[in-house]
């Protein structure tokens, strides 16, 4: 097979997603010419999504025109930040910048300086970078994404609103929807959504960002709705379809259903092989639902696995107390508004749980019956007329 066969097949199989058999044909490409340019960057940039930084590093190393050539640099500097080697990417960056000063490659440093802690110096970076090409969506891109981070979300919704003055692309559109209902401003959003929807209805991410956007503004059956309408068209991706599961049911929650979002949770977890997530997220809403006897089962089915992350191992613990907390008032309303409770508290008090569905820890159950036999013993021919808990 001759060199422009294997490039031939190498594009064809990274366009198609088919990385492995991609990075084949581009090492054939090298192995047959060291040099050629297109299939070390190509080969570079697939050994990156394939986790593969050092081997990136290696094949751009190994070509004697790295050290002179912008782009290898910046090809460099990417696989750098992939290992978190910042000091190396802004040096090599700088390298880049001194061959030829170019707004990509300021950018790329104002993306390393943010990594580094140096936000003053990060905004530089992406300001010259604008000033030498205005049209740079990944600067303005970037630059929003700062100010969000430094908890400035109005000041990055300015820079959207600058940015999409000059540059009619959907990913920074997408930005200032995900803003706008930050800031709290739904209608305005799905205003926006409408008019890029009306162009062109087929826009997954347009219609993904008014799935969000009325879920968030509360309204939630036009959500549902539109979810059913989404859901109808085929080749949905999995992480979406997923999404928009997790959204349907939360539509069902908050629109009191709990039935219907039991129900989605059940598909959730048979999907995804009993993520814990979706477990402890069921486990809720079993006991907003006062099934505190099936939600504590799956609450100790959590906490029996191993390697749980320590945040939803505190979540489980809090909802098991709250769940306690729950039965002991129900326990304590029960004392005091009907006449015979203390008469069959004295008589058979684990059939009075039992029959009231209350439950308590074996503890809680333990003290309350020594507390019974205290005053039994105490109050001889006790019953219901006793001063006991009144």
């Amino acid at each position: 097979m001759q060199f422009e066969e294997y490039l031939l097949n190498a594009k064809k199989n990274e366009q198609m997603g088919h990385i492995q058999e991609a990075i084949f044909f581009y090492e054939s490409c090298i192995s047959l010419n060291p040099d050629h340019k297109e299939s070390i960057l190509s080969l570079s940039r697939l050994y990156l999504i394939s986790g593969k930084p050092i081997q990136s590093i290696e094949l751009l190393m190994k070509s004697k025109n790295y050290s002179q050539d912008k782009d290898y640099l910046v090809q460099l500097s990417n696989s750098y930040m992939t290992l978190n080697q910042f000091d190396e990417a802004e040096r090599v960056l700088k390298q880049a910048l001194a061959i030829k000063p170019e707004s990509a490659v300021l950018n790329n440093l104002g993306v390393v300086a943010i990594r580094r802690n140096k936000g003053e110096e990060a905004i530089d970076y992406f300001t010259e970078s604008l000033r030498l090409d205005e049209r740079n969506s990944n600067t303005w891109f970037n630059l929003a994404t700062y100010y969000e981070s430094q908890s400035d979300p109005k000041k990055a919704k300015e820079v959207l609103e600058q940015a999409i003055k000059k540059i009619d692309q959907k990913e920074l559109k997408e930005k200032y929807i995900q803003l706008l209902n930050q800031l709290g401003e739904p209608s305005k959003a799905l205003e926006l959504i409408e008019e890029e929807l009306s162009r062109d209805s087929e826009i997954l991410l347009f219609q993904v960002a008014k799935m969000r956007t009325l879920f968030h503004s509360k309204r939630y059956d036009d959500c549902l709705i539109w979810i059913e309408q989404m859901e109808e068209k085929k080749d949905i991706p999995q992480n979406l379809s997923l999404e928009l599961m997790e959204i349907k049911e939360k539509c069902y929650f908050f629109n009191q259903d709990l039935g219907k979002s039991l129900e989605i949770l059940d598909q959730l977890l048979q999907q995804s092989n009993g993520n814990t997530l979706y477990e402890f997220r069921k486990a809720y809403i079993l006991a907003v639902s006062r099934n505190f006897k099936d939600s504590l089962l799956l609450l100790k089915q959590i906490l029996g696995k191993r390697g749980i992350p320590a945040a939803i191992q505190q979540d489980v613990l809090s909802l098991m107390k709250s769940i306690e907390i729950e039965n002991w008032k129900s326990l304590v309303s029960y004392l005091f508004d009907e006449t015979e409770a203390k008469e069959m508290l004295a008589q058979n008090f684990t059939y009075l749980l039992e029959t009231r569905g209350i439950l308590l820890p074996e503890e809680g159950i333990h003290f309350l019956q020594n507390c019974v036999d205290r005053f039994k013993k105490k109050r001889k021919g006790f019953d219901g007329s006793s001063d006991f808990l009144s």
